[in-house]
C-alpha cells in the first residue's frame, strides 16, 4: 500500500479539511457531509468519494463514476466500473481515498 501522510487543517461536527501527501504530491481532502472533495495544490477539483450508507459509496472523477466500495470485516472493497459496468474481477481492497488517489497517477 502506498505511504500516506495527512495533515490536519480544519475540523468540526459536519466538515474536516486535510493537506494530504501522497506520493510526494500534496492533495487537499475535503468532507462535507456525505461527500469527500479531493484537490491540488491549486483547488482545482480533482474527484470525489460520495457516501451512500455508512458502508458504502462511490468514487468519482470528471463527472464519471469509477468505482463503487463497500465495508466488509473493517476492510474496504472497491469494485472498479468501466463504461458503466462493475468490474468484479478486478475487485481490491484499498481505502476510497487511496484508490482514488492512485487513479489520478495514472
Amino acid at each position: 500500500m502506498s505511504a500516506l501522510r495527512a495533515i490536519p487543517l480544519t475540523g468540526d461536527v459536519l466538515s474536516d479539511s486535510y493537506i494530504v501527501v501522497f506520493q510526494e504530491r500534496d492533495f487537499c481532502i475535503r468532507r462535507s457531509g456525505e461527500i469527500t472533495y479531493v484537490s491540488d495544490e491549486t483547488e482545482r477539483k480533482l474527484g470525489t468519494v460520495r457516501s451512500a450508507s455508512p458502508s458504502s459509496g462511490s468514487v468519482w472523477t470528471n463527472g464519471d463514476c469509477i468505482a463503487e466500495y463497500y465495508l466488509q470485516d473493517d476492510e474496504y472493497c472497491i469494485i472498479p466500473l468501466e463504461q458503466g459496468f462493475r468490474q468484479l474481477e478486478r475487485k481490491t481492497k484499498s481505502h476510497p481515498i487511496i484508490f482514488l488517489l492512485q487513479s489520478l497517477q495514472r
